[in-house]
């Protein structure tokens, strides 16, 4: 069971990818905290982006954590397997801070992140330079928890520098197709565009205003085994 799951997990990912292969962007993954289940817990990253001479690189950890884990160990280990597959990253802090359960990843040509931690570890993942393509998040069942949203807009006439954010809470009873038009119902209170995509999948459009998206930063809160995807836009 373990097995099929992981496979409809990079399936789905693949897919949701598939139409990005020459996409690219600076994307940042922070997690925080330690995974605090007696025993461990399951983690899945999965990072598309482009290696060395413009090539799709892919780097998929599925693994079991242990308890008291770091957030910034796990990313330490993510940087590792990606420079092996030649996409550049900028690694966390390491060695002098090393007591920090704290660090952000940074990586360079992003196409696509898919992220799932267990209880104690939490994740936010930011893309830099411009929206998202699509959003989607899966829910774990046992539990709710929340989607925190924050984009940074500029007025493309005087260059004033806005702030938009949304938040989208489920319970343990919400699916996945629940989460998606809530997320695409509150951004267009706050004047975002955007539709919902095979009734799971949130695909941001235009702000209402004409403002520019300069970045958008996505947080999971309180949803333990929940999954975040994110595509990013050609540039």
């Amino acid at each position: 069971m373990l097995s099929l799951l992981r496979s409809l997990f990079a399936s789905s990912l693949l897919l949701l990818l598939s139409t990005q292969a020459s996409a690219q962007g600076l994307l940042q993954l922070t997690l925080k905290g330690e995974v605090s289940l007696p025993g461990g817990g399951w983690c899945e990253l999965a990072v598309s982006a482009q290696g060395e001479q413009g090539s799709a690189r892919r780097v998929d950890l599925g693994l079991h954590l242990g308890a008291g884990t770091k957030g910034v160990e796990v990313l330490q280990l993510l940087a590792a397997r990606l420079e092996r597959e030649g996409v550049v990253v900028v690694r966390p802090v390491w060695g002098a801070r090393s007591e920090a359960a704290t660090g952000s990843l940074w990586i360079e040509q992003c196409q696509g992140l898919s992220v799932r931690v267990p209880e104690g570890l939490q994740a936010t993942v930011v893309v830099s330079e411009s929206a998202p393509q699509s959003v989607r998040v899966v829910p774990a069942g046992e539990v709710g928890g929340q989607l925190l949203l924050t984009a940074t807009t500029r007025n493309r006439t005087d260059g004033t520098v806005g702030r938009l954010t949304c938040q989208v809470p489920w319970t343990a009873k919400s699916g996945k197709d629940d989460i998606a038009t809530a997320l695409a119902a509150r951004a267009i209170d706050q004047g975002w565009r955007g539709e919902v995509t095979g009734r799971d999948t949130w695909q941001p459009g235009l702000l209402i205003d004409g403002a520019e998206l300069r970045g958008v930063s996505l947080e999971l809160v309180g949803a333990a085994g929940a999954t975040l995807e994110l595509a990013l836009p050609k540039r």
